[in-house]
């Protein structure tokens, strides 16, 4: 056997021995380094990724205040606009209102004003009737007495009622009542009539009106009334003192006015 050889395997055994721990330890050293490097790239992505994110929230972010901004500067502007328009509408309301309320006085104050001269007419129409009323029951009052001074007259001269003729008052009561005018005329076609002396125009309403009729007792005032227009004029009713007439038609008075021209 050759101990020389054998000599020689061992050593080379060593050697290897010897140096295979440091061949591990430079191993391990740059497995750790490249450990360490590739965590520090990805340290570096996580961050650059972060930092990206970032950006991007903070656009976002940006974004949506602006949009608020636009939001809130639109919602401004329609208050400030429905603000305006609510004002100028209140205004106009206002004008309105106050438009309103002077021509409704206007109107109450024309309506006042006609009611006035209304009530003024009625009144100077009331104290020209009672004034005519007066006079007529004045003229009956000495058409009695001088029918009377001259029945006691004839009487104590010749023994008998052969004087002058007895002069009465009749109440004549017209249907329907026709304005102041058409009663003045009806007054002065009756005034016309024989065996009348007198015709005064007496109370007013709704449905008829007065005449106060002077006539001589034995007159048939009736009948001469009715003879005006018999196709207009009816007898209502008669009692003592008073006639009531209904005036169907005025065709009679327009013809005597036009007679009359």
């Amino acid at each position: 056997m050759d101990t020389t050889a054998t000599k020689g395997n061992g050593a080379a055994d060593e050697r290897r021995r010897l140096t295979a721990p440091a061949e591990t330890v430079e191993a391990l050293q740059e497995t750790i380094a490249a450990a360490h490097q590739r965590l520090q790239q990805r340290l570096t992505e996580e961050i650059e990724q972060q930092r990206r994110e970032a950006d991007g929230l903070r656009r976002e972010v940006e974004e949506a205040r602006g949009e608020a901004e636009a939001v809130l500067a639109r919602a401004n502007e329609t208050a400030q606009t429905i603000t305006t328009e609510a004002t100028k509408e209140a205004d106009r309301m206002m004008a309105e209102a106050v438009e309103a309320a002077a021509r409704k006085l206007s109107e109450a104050h024309d309506t006042a004003s006609a009611m006035l001269s209304r009530l003024r007419d009625h009144a100077g129409a009331l104290f020209a009737t009672a004034a005519e009323e007066m006079e007529a029951v004045q003229l009956a009052i000495v058409a009695i007495q001088t029918a009377a001074n001259a029945d006691q007259a004839d009487a104590h001269k010749a023994g008998k009622d052969n004087g002058a003729a007895e002069s009465v008052v009749t109440r004549l009561i017209v249907r329907p009542n026709v304005d102041a005018d058409k009663r003045a005329r009806i007054r002065d076609r009756f005034d016309a009539v024989a065996g009348v002396d007198g015709v005064k125009l007496g109370e007013a309403d709704a449905e008829s009106f007065d005449l106060l009729i002077i006539h001589q007792r034995e007159a048939n005032v009736v009948d001469n009334l009715l003879a005006v227009a018999p196709g207009e004029i009816r007898l209502a009713s008669q009692k003592p003192g008073a006639i009531e007439l209904d005036v169907t038609g005025l065709d009679w008075l327009e013809a005597g006015s036009q007679r009359s021209t």
